[in-house]
């Protein structure tokens, strides 16, 4: 929470000084599942190894999950980290409330266990004006009875500068190959114009498996193995000696 106050000089004839204030409500762009403002129907589930060691379970259709108050202003797209040992179904992204707006879709099929996590990113169109809720709206209709869950949701990021100046410079990344059949061994390459003055202190890999994140200073290419199909965003993110960073996203699909 950021709050701003002025209380300015008051005026003569001992007119007294007068106050006034705003404060603002700013919301990381990653964030974990079970860090929800509402809740209809689920539980939080402790999982070893989930990214900080809980997720959403119980996931049944029509269930929901709210996070608010959220600013969606340059704001593109969001990445779900999610496993689906159960029945799957699709993560509808809506705005306002549980039936508002539709802004999102993604289709989660089976990652072969409640352990196994994909990342798909959905793309965010008719994005509201302004301050909303978001809700997070777990659907497949041909579930009966409540049995199996539909799946798992671990964490979400939320992609694009928002409110944040980006720093100078530019940073794109490429995958070889950008899919194919499991076990699929890709090369990520990270390509990077620095600003004037400045230099790269560390590149951070996220894989979007939810596997450990690899660091290193000059670490511009590096390889990873994905041994599962589904839809995997890799992520990497370079800090300059300022302390700025800027990140670049890339899916990779594995069939």
């Amino acid at each position: 929470m950021v709050t701003a106050q002025y209380t300015d000089g008051g005026a003569a004839g001992g007119v007294p000084a007068l106050t006034g204030s705003t404060r603002a409500q700013l919301q990381p762009k990653s964030k974990e599942a079970e860090h929800f403002t509402a809740h209809s129907g689920l539980t939080v589930n402790d999982r070893p190894t989930a990214r900080a060691g809980e997720r959403l379970g119980d996931v049944d259709h029509n269930d929901w999950a709210a996070y608010g108050p959220v600013d969606l202003r340059n704001i593109g797209s969001v990445t779900l980290g999610v496993t689906n040992g159960g029945f799957g179904g699709d993560i509808e992204i809506r705005a306002g409330s549980p039936t508002g707006t539709l802004i999102g879709r993604a289709t989660i099929g089976s990652t072969g266990g409640w352990d196994n996590l994909v990342s798909p990113t959905v793309t965010l169109t008719n994005r509201p004006a302004g301050t909303t809720t978001l809700y997070a709206k777990f659907v497949n209709a041909a579930q009966v009875g409540g049995t199996p869950d539909l799946l798992s949701l671990d964490w979400l990021r939320f992609n694009g500068s928002g409110v944040k100046q980006e720093p100078g410079g530019a940073l794109s990344l490429a995958a070889s190959p950008g899919s194919g059949t499991a076990p699929l061994i890709s090369t990520l390459t990270a390509t990077a114009t620095v600003p004037s003055g400045q230099s790269i202190t560390d590149y951070a890999w996220d894989f979007g498996d939810n596997s450990a994140v690899t660091h290193g200073a000059t670490l511009r290419s590096t390889g990873q193995s994905y041994p599962r199909k589904g839809t995997f965003t890799a992520r990497v993110t370079v800090t300059y000696t300022s302390g700025e960073t800027r990140s670049a996203n890339l899916t990779i699909t594995v069939n």
